[in-house]
C-alpha cells in the first residue's frame, strides 16, 4: 500500500473534505486548535478568501500571518 500525505492550500475543490473535518471536530467537543479552524465555514468561499488574505498579509489587523494546510 502506498499511502501518501499531501499538504494542500485551502481551495473550493476541497470544500467537502474540509466540511467533513470541521463537523467531525465540532461533534467531538474538543478544543479547536489551532484557533483558525474555529472560523465557521458556512460561507466557504469567504473563508477561503479570508485565509488567502491572511496568508498574504492582507487585512491582518496587526495579527501574525497564518497558513492552514492539510484538509
Amino acid at each position: 500500500m502506498n499511502d501518501q500525505l499531501v499538504l494542500s492550500n485551502p481551495s473550493i475543490e476541497l470544500k467537502d473534505y474540509y466540511l467533513s473535518f470541521y463537523q467531525e471536530w465540532k461533534q467531538s467537543g474538543e478544543d479547536m486548535v489551532p484557533w483558525v479552524i474555529e472560523k465557521d465555514p458556512e460561507n466557504f468561499e469567504d473563508m477561503i478568501t479570508w485565509l488567502n488574505h491572511n496568508k498574504q498579509g492582507v487585512n491582518t489587523n496587526g495579527f501574525v500571518l497564518i497558513q492552514l494546510f492539510g484538509y
